[in-house]
């Protein structure tokens, strides 16, 4: 099952960034992100709540030097941005593209 999960996360990260850059699927990408910050905040609130018996996985780079209450935080920011990112995209396309959001 973890092998799953280190082909699938790296994967998705690039199809998110790949959709982000595509104005027809910058919306999914936008949620994809949403989608895979809200299961990365999870993850480090169940690390917090001692849910695992020892810590499954760490992360690599300047996050490796982080705390998991920082870690936390930075999840939770960039969850932020995410939302940000959906809700401004969404009420761009209703702008720009008026008519396509009344028969919709």
């Amino acid at each position: 099952m973890i092998n799953v999960f280190i082909i699938a996360i790296p994967l998705s990260e690039i199809l998110i960034c790949v959709a982000l850059f595509s104005d027809k699927f910058r919306q999914a990408g936008f949620i994809g992100s949403l989608v895979l910050m809200s299961l990365f905040t999870l993850y480090t609130a169940t690390v917090l709540l001692n849910f695992f018996e020892r810590i499954p996985c760490g992360c690599g780079g300047v996050i490796r030097k982080l705390n998991w209450n920082q870690h936390l935080v930075l999840n939770l920011i960039f969850l932020g941005i995410s939302l940000v990112g959906v809700l401004t995209n969404r009420n761009l396309n209703k702008q720009l593209h008026p008519i396509q959001t009344v028969i919709n």
